[in-house]
């Protein structure tokens, strides 16, 4: 009778064996050394029959074929037999393809990518470190260079006490994906400074990656650089590549021109209440300019100012790119009719200007009735 050796194993987990960490799904699975055997004993197989040897002769073992066995293989009939299996029977076999004809790009200009909106922290009192609100924003990789970028970034209005929050504590920019960084909103307010309501301009057009590759992922981001009180709520946030080919006819290089035409008053620097009279009042005065537009020159400035003492005033002018230029700096004598802007030769005139008009000292007033930049 044909007996044979079954070994009972009973598996028993140790105290301690199976470690569980801290997440979902997370369990260490038990080594061999957790486990030990109870015992080994001989059974008899009531099923099996006795079986006559033949005489002097052992059972003839003969090996199968395996089929992982390299020496088995033959690579040529197991491809054939791989490709047969994948392949769909109802399927047409590919067509030629024409090496001169180029397939058709998937190029989905004009369509936009939106974000979940989201909302920004107010930053700190003090406020030392800026906020920063980061949105990862992906093209399809296949669009090839682009014109203009299209933004559409709609900021909730914000209120104090029922008054209106200007955005001057917010720096908004879009980094493209070859790391092409435009602010193209620094700190403005959404109007003049001595208006009572203001707005976050939505949608941008912008040309400032003219001829640069769109495919790839671009990235919004938001920086809150002051204490408000609030905290900034984003309701939309797109981009959408518009097509190249809505662009073929712009000039570039035509001219253009802007100009502000509201009068704000110029406030003295010692007009303030106790226990600090004297400090610095500076008024800001907007325009959009449209057009796309570069500079092939110095691009020009006028402002119109009346004060009594122009060597009280420091004037900035804050370029689309988010750059400011000093163009007076309490300097002595009468303001010039204009001023260079050499800095921004180059550059696109397309954006949000601003105009910064300051008093340091003590005595007079004035009025900045009107400014204006001009490119070509």
């Amino acid at each position: 009778m044909k007996r044979r050796a079954v070994r009972l194993v009973a598996a028993v987990l140790l105290a301690g064996c199976a470690e569980v960490k801290q997440g979902p799904d997370v369990f260490t699975e038990p080594q061999a050394e957790d486990f030990f055997i109870l015992d080994e004993i001989l059974v008899e197989d009531p099923a099996e029959e006795d079986q006559d040897e033949q005489d002097g002769q052992d059972d003839a073992w003969e090996p199968t074929p395996d089929a992982d066995d390299p020496a088995t293989d033959d690579p040529a009939l197991d491809e054939a037999t791989a490709e047969d299996a994948l392949a769909d029977p109802d399927e047409p076999e590919d067509a030629a393809v024409d090496p001169d004809v180029d397939p058709e790009p998937d190029l989905p200009w004009g369509e936009a990518v939106c974000a979940t909106p989201g909302r920004i922290n107010d930053c700190t009192m003090l406020c030392l470190t800026p906020v920063v609100y980061t949105v990862p924003l992906a093209l399809s990789a296949s669009l090839g260079n682009g014109k203009v970028m299209q933004v559409e970034i709609d900021i909730q209005d914000r209120f104090i006490f029922g008054e209106a929050l200007p955005f001057d504590d917010l720096e908004v920019s879009l980094i493209s994906p070859r790391g092409t960084k435009v602010t193209f909103w620094k700190r403005l307010y959404g109007g003049d400074s001595w208006d009572s309501a203001y707005d976050f301009i939505t949608p941008w057009q912008m040309p400032y990656w003219w001829d640069e590759g769109f495919g790839g992922t671009w990235t919004l981001e938001v920086r809150d650089t002051m204490w408000t009180g609030t905290y900034t709520t984003l309701n939309t946030l797109c981009i959408t590549p518009r097509n190249p080919a809505d662009f073929s006819s712009v000039d570039p290089g035509a001219h253009v021109s802007g100009c502000a035409t509201a009068s704000g008053a110029i406030t003295d620097y010692c007009s303030g209440d106790a226990p600090d009279p004297c400090q610095t009042h500076p008024i800001e005065s907007e325009f959009q300019i449209t057009d796309f537009v570069s500079a092939s020159t110095a691009p020009s400035l006028t402002v119109s100012i009346t004060h009594p003492a122009p060597s009280e005033l420091t004037i900035v002018v804050r370029t689309p790119y988010g750059t400011d230029i000093t163009v007076w700096d309490e300097s002595p004598g009468s303001l010039p009719p204009s001023f260079a802007l050499a800095s921004h030769s180059g550059r696109w005139m397309t954006g949000r200007w601003a105009l910064i008009v300051t008093d340091h000292s003590e005595g007079n007033t004035g009025t900045l009735t009107g400014w204006c930049v001009e490119a070509n």
